[in-house]
């Protein structure tokens, strides 16, 4: 996907941050790991990653992004799931573990253990600096459900078509992790033996994925899901349908936001209903706790974005 220049000046200004505590950290939790003969995987988010995550709007400034860093725990059994949480929250200061997003015993979405860290003391550098401040994620899984997540990853949690018979597939195999390897593996074909529930998101979410087709595939995102829900909130707070706003970025009027340098799909999408809608599209998305990239491409394409008030906007550097 295409990536703007001053994204990437930032992203790059603030990986340099995050690489710091990804040392410290993954240090930390390599010989946690080891003691206790755990595996361990880490990750830092890619470009296209974090700037997709950002456009979702829920985010003060690049800096906040709390899972920037990530790193998974992985456990035999369920047996030492707490041991490890307790572990690696004794590693960190105000380590403390996410609220659990699911309390219905008949549902099985995805939600393992997610704990939220930041270096303090830990760090080498002493006083006050971004490295200390930085918060990141820790995920403790078993073996089974880091595998569950490895097979489902791209093509459940970040595919643009939102399947209801992918998603029921999906949680009758985390509901019963001993099923093989060869089920997960294969999980797209062998959803294809459920009934299909299809539902009105799914529609919409199709016909995000296909507006999509106006950009060219180089500047298409890998994470057409976050591009979904993106657009999503744009169509939600201008009261439009997912057809109006397809409408919208298709007219003639609206050509010039497909394909302009250094402008993503979603930002092109906002630009064409921004034109339509105005600031109380900007009003909306205040009120519900979300601002948009106001970039320099952004606002050269769409100058009545200069306008906007500083709480409306993602910064894009560090705090």
């Amino acid at each position: 996907m295409i990536i703007p220049g001053s994204f990437q000046a930032a992203y790059a200004a603030e990986r340099a941050v995050i690489a710091e505590v990804r040392e410290i950290a993954g240090s930390n939790l390599r010989t946690l790991c080891a003691d206790h003969q755990w595996l361990f995987a880490d990750r830092l988010k890619d470009e296209e990653s974090v700037l997709a995550r950002l456009q979702l709007g829920d985010c003060e400034s690049i800096g906040d992004l709390p899972d920037f860093y990530g790193a998974t725990v992985i456990v035999p059994t369920k047996n030492q799931l707490n041991d490890a949480t307790d572990s690696v929250i004794a590693l960190f200061d105000n380590a403390e573990v996410k609220k659990e997003r699911n309390f219905d015993p008949r549902a099985f979405p995805y939600d393992d253990v997610h704990v939220r860290a930041q270096l303090g003391r830990s760090a080498i550098r002493p006083g006050d600096n971004p490295v200390q401040a930085r918060h990141f994620e820790i995920q403790v899984r078993t073996g089974l459900q880091y595998s569950w997540w490895w097979a489902t990853h791209d093509s459940i949690y970040k595919g643009g078509v939102q399947e209801w018979r992918a998603h029921r597939l999906a949680s009758q195999v985390r509901a019963s992790l001993e099923l093989l390897d060869d089920v997960l593996a294969n999980l797209g074909p062998t959803s294809r033996l459920q009934a299909n529930r299809p539902s009105d998101r799914e529609e919409d979410y199709r016909a995000l994925s296909e507006l999509l087709t106006h950009w060219s595939e180089s500047q298409r995102p890998i994470d057409v899901r976050r591009f979904c829900e993106t657009v999503l909130v744009y169509a939600d707070k201008s009261e439009i349908s997912v057809g109006d706003l397809v409408a919208t970025v298709e007219e003639e009027s609206n050509a010039d936001v497909v394909g302009i340098p250094g402008i993503t799909p979603a930002q092109g999408v906002f630009i064409a209903v921004y034109r339509v809608v105005g600031d109380p599209l900007v009003a909306a998305l205040i009120a519900a706790g979300r601002r948009v990239i106001c970039s320099p491409e952004m606002c050269e394409a769409c100058p009545g974005l200069l306008t906007l008030e500083p709480n409306a906007c993602v910064l894009l550097t560090g705090k």
